[in-house]
């Protein structure tokens, strides 16, 4: 896991400027007080605290984990904006066994094939772009990021107001499979969620989904030239995803009844308030080996009052965390597994070792404890929401479940379905 804090801008331009400004002196820390509306990013540097693979966007990921402690990213387009990274710690597991990764490996290839996936996909959407020559008019797509900017949600099943007939008839985007006026545009618009609305955040963003959906038309205008549409699984696909449309609409109803109210969740709160309570966290430092002769001789001298971080320094092989005196972070409970209760009775100062594990030899000192606090109500009040919306879901959907049961004349033969074969 890494710690990282980040700069965020909309717009290219604002990310150089940024960046342009880190590099002549300003720190971040002054950066994220003057560009961060949160209150939290404003004070805290713009730092996110840990992450792990899979947490945040695909390319913003991939950047982080490739920098070392203190260095600062160009800006890196991610679905919301902009980034500029600085990673402030890396946590390694100092006992990872090859029967961990081997017990892992499944998982592991499965993420590595689903990102080698969607960078497949970015690669493709890029040079397609590139090949289908796709380009705006400007005067049009400016007026059209005016009109979403005002309302986000827009309908496009009709057109919007704003635009007058002779705008309709206008040019808006041209590409290898035909330039489209805005009418047309609009109306190719029609399929697009109210979730991907949401992102149009910037003009860009706006190309970038017009772009998505050339790019969709040129791959339709594709499969069904080479018949793709005629195939028996194309049929079932397709009336699969129109029963799952059917089924999340009458979801997305249900959940449309849910209604909690600020007693409730205040309620629950001060009833759970154990539940809000942080984990105690230890910071530990190491020594790792893979000699038990070198073992014995570093245990003789962390006995004799030899400084732990100049032996870290020295002798651990573990490279990114002996430069630092061995520093690892801060662990909670669940993380350090048949370690935890062993370290966790340590005080500040202390160490305890060697810990042996298929010829590795490891040390760990504590040089700090958090105790658990408490998280405030204003800190904790979604996640009471959604807590108890999940509870009303449940009782909701069971409700009607069991109404359509009665509505529905169903017969089980169990006999015959204990001898269907599976």
């Amino acid at each position: 896991r890494i710690k990282v804090s980040h700069l965020f801008a909309q717009t290219k331009e604002k990310a150089d400027s940024l960046y342009n400004e880190l590099m002549n002196g300003k720190t971040f820390e002054e950066l994220a007080k003057e560009n961060f509306k949160d209150p939290q990013l404003q004070n805290n540097g713009g730092s996110l605290g840990y992450i792990a693979i899979d947490e945040t966007d695909p390319d913003f990921e991939k950047t982080a984990y490739s920098m070392y402690i203190g260095e600062i990213s160009k800006p890196v387009k991610t679905v919301e904006g902009y980034s500029i990274i600085r990673v402030e710690d890396i946590k390694k597991n100092p006992l990872l066994t090859e029967n961990e990764f081997l017990k892992a490996h499944d998982k592991l290839k499965g993420f590595a094939r689903k990102r080698a996936y969607e960078d497949a996909v970015k690669k493709f959407s890029k040079s397609l772009r590139e090949e289908l020559k796709t380009k705006f008019n400007d005067v049009i797509i400016s007026k059209l990021y005016n009109v979403l900017s005002n309302k986000p949600l827009l309908d496009f099943s009709e057109t919007p107001s704003g635009f007058s007939p002779e705008d309709l008839k206008k040019p808006a985007v041209y590409s290898a499979i035909g330039n489209w006026d805005l009418h047309t545009l609009i109306g190719e618009m029609s399929i697009v969620t109210d979730k991907q609305k949401k992102f149009i955040k910037t003009r860009e963003n706006l190309e970038d989904l017009i772009v998505g959906l050339i790019n969709r038309k040129y791959i339709e205008q594709q499969a069904i030239e080479e018949g793709l549409n005629k195939t028996s699984s194309f049929h079932k696909n397709v009336d699969y995803n129109f029963d799952s449309y059917l089924l999340t609409t009458i979801e997305d109803e249900l959940k449309s009844q849910i209604q909690i109210s600020p007693d409730s969740i205040r309620s629950y709160y001060e009833k759970n308030i154990n539940q809000f309570k942080t984990d105690p966290t230890i910071r530990l430092s190491s020594i790792l080996v893979d000699n038990s002769l070198l073992a014995d001789s570093i245990q003789h001298f962390l006995e004799v009052g030899i400084p732990f971080e100049e032996l870290a320094k020295k002798y651990s092989i573990q490279s990114m965390t002996a430069e630092n005196g061995g520093d690892m972070g801060y662990f909670k409970k669940n993380e350090l597994d048949e370690l935890a209760n062993k370290v966790f009775s340590l005080k500040s100062g202390e160490w305890t070792g060697p810990f042996s594990d298929q010829g590795k030899y490891v040390f760990l000192k504590c040089t700090d404890l958090k105790e658990p606090v408490t998280k405030s109500f204003e800190e904790s009040k979604e996640e009471i929401k959604k807590t108890l919306a999940t509870f009303k879901w449940f009782k909701i959907k069971d409700k009607y479940v069991e109404s359509l049961k009665n509505e529905i004349s169903c017969k089980l033969f169990p006999k015959k379905l204990y001898k269907i074969k599976l």
